[in-house]
């Protein structure tokens, strides 16, 4: 949840499912993807315990509950066109001032400034991976112009997209 994403853990938990509905899986192979599997949990699992302990309240079921709430949040605020503040507030049921302070201090960062960080990531990954067209791209990224897309990127990776993809 907090900096990392499941994005790591469902591909690996894909590639062990490919393998072990194969014809015929390799003990071998299971064995090490499932070692991954597990190796992602335990980085996922520690970094909740490090999100827990920066919420802001007394209760540890209280902390516990404004994590899940803030995770409602992110969904929202990853899946939604034209995300708000109200708007993921509402999912997580919180004022947005609760969920602005409970954010900030799981994440050290601002709800919408998450969101958009994890959009320009996303894209990043598509650039290096695919061959999709850096305009295909950015709208996919939420961008409505390409240069508004080349401006943020260059912000937040010190190069224009078109670098990323020339690199690799």
């Amino acid at each position: 949840m907090s900096g990392r994403s499941h994005r790591s853990l469902d591909s690996a938990l894909e590639v062990l499912r490919t393998e072990a509905n194969g014809d015929e899986p390799e003990h071998a192979a299971l064995r090490e993807l499932s070692l991954a599997v597990l190796a992602e949990v335990a980085v996922l699992a520690a970094e909740r315990r490090g999100s827990l302990a920066r919420i802001p309240a007394l209760k540890r079921a209280t902390r516990e509950e404004l994590l899940r709430r803030i995770a409602r949040a992110e969904g929202y605020l990853i899946d939604a066109r034209g995300a708000t503040l109200e708007g993921a507030a509402d999912a997580a049921a919180l004022s947005p001032f609760h969920l602005l302070r409970a954010f900030r201090a799981v994440h050290r960062e601002t709800p919408l400034a998450w969101a958009t960080a994890r959009r320009l990531e996303s894209a990043r990954d598509a650039l290096i991976m695919t061959g999709d067209s850096i305009e295909e791209i950015s709208r996919r990224a939420g961008y409505e112009s390409r240069n508004a897309f080349d401006r943020a990127f260059r912000r937040r990776f010190g190069e224009p997209p078109g670098s990323v993809r020339l690199t690799q």
